[in-house]
């Protein structure tokens, strides 16, 4: 009986058309909106925790139901162009565009998660604080979540040609934008932003750790962003349209600031996108140019880092010392530097065989 069910599931997923459905710019521009959507519903939830104590007293809340609606809307889109697509010849397997079936399995991923939410919120209570980014079942949403909205970037990696106009590029810069502001979002508890560097500093024994908690948010930042940005200039290069990091580095702060009401840093990350931006251009960074990879890998983090520093100092009074804030943007910079080698690692001989 096992094996007949078996064997009817391969049949169903497997037979069919060999290819998959070809990619459409209309699809891409649907599930990067749809994502704007979900995206935006995650930080307006975060906004309410950090703003509104009524947002603590229970799971059906207008944000939970904003961000919820919004992975249903992806969900249903996802679910309906593989369901035309079954329809046209192709199997369940091969029904969406290269890109999005880990889409598809991500938002089945983030359906699970959801219904384990409720049950977790049900029996154990509303998360505070940091908990609430570490319980198991919001890490399995985050998961789900990044999937989802990756779509556009993986489609636009499986294309032999680069998107041409910037209108072509937004999908992929957008979905790069959710997925790392997601992760922003689930590990903000070591976020720049949690910690601007301002004011007196706390006249307290537990002062050096919150220096050292911050000075890691930094580093683990930067080294998520700068990250993403290998990747990209990796797989593209120079065809990356000037402004692509500065919206990247922008909407990542932008989505952040808005949680905390720190919307002074929004311009510096701006900026440092910018020049990423120009560094790019000018050192052509790829796998035939590890060097200049390398350079990239380690200047845009501490770019990035330096920016934030120079904007706080010059809003406010910062209470780490120059030893403190120039020591983070090297360290910024040395894991940006390792990312690199990751990305790219040096050449290993192959051993020769003994005679």
């Amino acid at each position: 009986m096992f094996k007949n069910i078996i064997e009817a599931i391969k049949r169903l997923l497997g037979k069919g058309i060999a290819t998959v459905p070809p990619q459409s710019e209309k699809f891409d521009w649907l599930m990067t909106v749809l994502g704007l959507w979900f995206v935006g519903g995650v930080f307006l939830d975060g906004w309410a925790h950090n703003h509104l104590d009524s947002a603590l007293e229970s799971f059906f809340t207008p944000w939970h139901a904003v961000m919820y609606s919004g992975f249903a809307a992806c969900g249903l889109a996802l679910f309906a162009a593989a369901a035309m697509n079954r329809r046209k010849g192709y199997p369940w397997s091969r029904s969406l565009p290269a890109g999005y079936m880990s889409s598809l399995v991500g938002a089945g991923i983030f359906a699970a998660g959801g219904g384990f939410d409720m049950f977790w919120h049900l029996t154990f209570g509303i998360e505070n604080g940091i908990e609430a980014l570490l319980s198991p079942a919001h890490l399995i949403l985050a998961v789900g979540g990044v999937m989802v909205v990756g779509g556009p970037f993986r489609a636009a990696w499986s294309r032999p040609v680069p998107p041409k106009g910037i209108m072509a590029w937004l999908p992929v810069v957008l979905s790069m934008v959710y997925m790392t502001s997601l992760i922003s979002f689930m590990s903000q508890f070591g976020h720049p932003i949690r910690h601007a560097a301002t004011g007196l500093r706390p006249e307290h024994e537990l002062g050096d750790v919150l220096q050292g908690r911050a000075a890691a948010g930094f580093i683990m930042q930067t080294a998520l962003l700068t990250g993403f940005a290998l990747l990209a200039v990796r797989r593209w290069g120079r065809a990356l349209p000037m402004g692509a990091l500065a919206i990247y580095f922008g909407m990542n702060m932008l989505g952040m600031a808005y949680m905390t009401d720190e919307h002074r840093l929004i311009w510096g990350a701006i900026l440092a996108g910018l020049a990423a931006d120009q560094l790019n251009r000018a050192l052509a960074p790829s796998l035939s140019s590890t060097r200049e990879l390398r350079i990239f890998g380690a200047m845009v983090p501490a770019l990035y880092a330096l920016a934030v520093f120079v904007t706080l100092i010059a809003t406010d009074k910062v209470w780490w010392s120059v030893h403190m804030w120039t020591g983070t943007i090297a360290v910024s910079a040395i894991a940006g530097y390792f990312l690199a080698y990751l990305l790219a690692p040096p050449f290993s001989p192959v051993p020769e065989k003994a005679a």
